[in-house]
């Protein structure tokens, strides 16, 4: 079935009208401790539909946390998944999904198991990383970072709820913000975008830098747009895929506990100037012609002049005033070059060689 997007709905209708739908008998809810709280969860939970809730799981989840969650999912005999929360918690209510008919042994997450017919139903409680609308999830493995990627990771229905970002605390806000931008940007230039996914991109950036004022000041109508725009980031990724900035970004999170976006977004940053210099060695078969034209294009949607997107995208880091990193020694930037996958560097459109990549960790953390 394709993805069905709803807006403006009252989530316990909207959930019943899925499990009448599907005679939905006990529900796996994934959620973390904070949502778990949210109003909305107890609403739903009076809908009269059993449900089981799974909040073993944590930012950056491992493949103990899927496993965890599929034994739950077999032991109680639910028959449907219901993700309330951020990226982390939508990418192992996926996982556990996609491999609740499998024996979770070691080794299962590199496994494609047989579709399992199960309604997966999705409510982002952060703007940022569009994990509802991508076929892959990103889960750790004895420390490393493994995607999941297959069409039947993609959520089933999907409801947009405003109102459940106005408690998110203001530095989570502007993370997952630079996520969802980040996103839009990478896929933007990325060798694998399309003229589809370059349109989802721009609108999604578009409606980001209209709205990111407002959104941080609290604003319903704001974060509605927000949301809106990480649904459309997210669209993009799933057919473009990210590139070096995202590449380079895990690394930093796990060392030094920095957010997802705020990471990805000081990775994009000087991945961004340094591409502007450095057309020449544009790696895109369409050539770098068409990468300046690209490039063109996203200084235009940053309501800058030609070569200033860069410059635009920094004053934004700087105007949302997000805390400094510690310095990395030579060692650190050692091992965070180590830890970048190669797979993703090829969909950057410029060559970056293991040089490039250390001189770039250099100017981020020292």
């Amino acid at each position: 079935m394709s993805q069905e997007i709803s807006k403006g709905v009252f989530a316990p209708e909207w959930l019943k009208r899925i499990v009448d739908q599907h005679s939905i008998q006990r529900i796996l809810l994934v959620c973390g401790n904070s949502c778990g709280r949210l109003p909305v969860i107890r609403e739903m939970e009076d809908v009269g539909t059993e449900m089981v809730r799974f909040s073993d799981f944590h930012p950056n989840p491992d493949v103990d946390s899927v496993k965890a969650g599929i034994e739950t999912f077999q032991k109680k005999s639910c028959d449907a998944i219901l993700a309330v929360g951020g990226g982390s918690c939508i990418d192992v209510a996926k996982c556990i999904r996609y491999f609740a008919g499998e024996n979770p042994e070691p080794g299962f997450l590199h496994r494609e198991p047989a579709k399992a017919e199960i309604p997966l139903m999705v409510i982002p409680a952060t703007a940022g990383s569009g994990s509802e609308a991508t076929q892959f999830a990103v889960i750790y493995e004895d420390g490393i970072k493994q995607s999941v990627d297959n069409a039947d990771l993609l959520p089933d229905y999907v409801l947009l709820l405003p109102e459940l970002l106005e408690s998110l605390p203001l530095y989570q806000k502007k993370c997952t913000v630079l996520d969802a931008l980040c996103h839009g940007v990478e896929s933007c230039w990325a060798v694998g975008s399309t003229e589809e996914s370059r349109e989802f991109s721009e609108k999604a950036i578009t409606k980001i830098l209209g709205s990111v004022d407002s959104y941080l000041e609290g604003s319903r109508e704001a974060a509605s747009e927000m949301l809106e725009a990480s649904h459309l980031s997210g669209k993009a990724i799933n057919i473009s895929r990210t590139t070096a900035g995202h590449a380079m970004c895990y690394g930093i999170t796990k060392m030094f506990g920095i957010p997802h976006g705020h990471a990805a977004a000081l990775c994009t940053e000087k991945l961004w100037h340094c591409m502007t210099g450095h057309l020449d060695d544009c790696c895109d078969s369409r050539g770098k012609e068409y990468l300046a034209e690209i490039l063109r294009k996203l200084d235009h949607l940053f309501g800058e002049g030609q070569g200033r997107g860069a410059e635009a995208f920094s004053g934004i880091l700087r105007k949302l005033e997000l805390p400094g990193l510690l310095c990395a020694d030579e060692e650190q930037i050692q091992k965070l070059s180590a830890t970048v996958n190669i797979k993703r560097l090829r969909n950057h459109p410029v060559h970056l060689s293991d040089d490039a990549v250390r001189e770039l960790y250099k100017q981020i953390l020292q």
